[in-house]
Formats: C-alpha cells, structure tokens, sequence
C-alpha cells in the first residue's frame, strides 16, 4: 500500500510540471534584459537548458556559478543556458543587480507575466532545470538545487552534444 501510495503521489507531481521527457516543447517568444527576443526555433539544433529562477530563491542563486561555467564551458560546442525569470517588472532592477553579481554571460530571461512558466512549470518550483535537445524535445528536468547536482546537469549536457 505504501509503494502505492509513494507512485500516485510521483504521479500527481509529474503532471503539475506539463511536461514530460521525450516530448516536443512548444515554441514560445521571450525578451531578456536588454529586450532581444528569443525563442525556441530560433535555436533548434541547439542544447537549451532553461533554469527558472527568482530573485528571492537562494538554490537558485546558489547555481548560478554553475550555469555561468557550463555556458562557457559548451557554447561553441552548441549549448544554450537561459536563465527565466517570473519577477515582476518592478523587480527588474533587482534581476539586472543578481546578473551582475554573478558575472552571468548567458541570457537572463524576463517572464513577468508568467506565459513560459505557465507553460513549463506550473507549480511554480525553483529552481527547475529543463534540457531541451537538438529536435526540440525535452530531455531532462530537474526541480531544485543542492551542491553538486550540477554534475548530473553536465552529464546530460555532454550526452546530448555527444562528448
């Protein structure tokens, strides 16, 4: 009963994310910081790893360092790293001051009206790691972040881009 139990609880959380590994992403349009759009065909055949982030969420601050060495890491390689945000607009200061701080070189995505994370994480979990493969497909999420989780970010980023 307890195994039971544990699988429809997986089950309840799985569908509160809208997505599932394997299947295609919809296409959405995004503005950072500077107000460049980007969107998701305009990067197929490219790795994405999106990061949904706040300004008030320290997991999300705390991966940061991590998503900044990645990007540099693989970006020639073909990787993207987007970093999304659903602060409000008022908060864009606050959002330009966190990138600054953390030297972040990858885009900082502005998703104040909630569209994208309405589309990708509904329950509003942060951090939460979504990789979206060459085709257009998500291959991995993760929701949350403690020290040394990166690894397993890394290791499908180098799967996908086939290191």
């Amino acid at each position: 009963m307890r195994r039971f139990i544990v699988l429809v609880v997986a089950l309840l959380m799985a569908a509160n994310l809208a997505w599932a590994v394997g299947e295609k992403a919809h296409d959405f349009a995004i503005k950072d910081t500077q107000g460049k759009t980007y969107s998701l065909a305009d990067h197929q055949g490219k790795v994405i790893v999106m990061s949904f982030w706040m300004t008030w969420c320290v997991p999300c601050k705390q991966e940061f360092p991590h998503l900044k060495r990645l990007y540099e890491t693989y970006k020639d390689q073909g990787l993207e790293v987007w970093s999304i945000t659903a602060d409000s607009p008022s908060d864009l200061p606050k959002v330009r001051s966190i990138a600054r701080r953390y030297k972040l070189t990858h885009p900082v995505l502005l998703d104040s009206d909630s569209r994208v994370n309405g589309m990708f994480n509904k329950r509003g979990d942060y951090p939460l790691t979504i990789v979206i493969d060459q085709e257009g497909k998500i291959a991995w999420m993760h929701i949350g972040y403690k020290p040394g989780e990166e690894k397993q970010l890394e290791d499908q980023i180098k799967k996908l881009l086939g290191l």
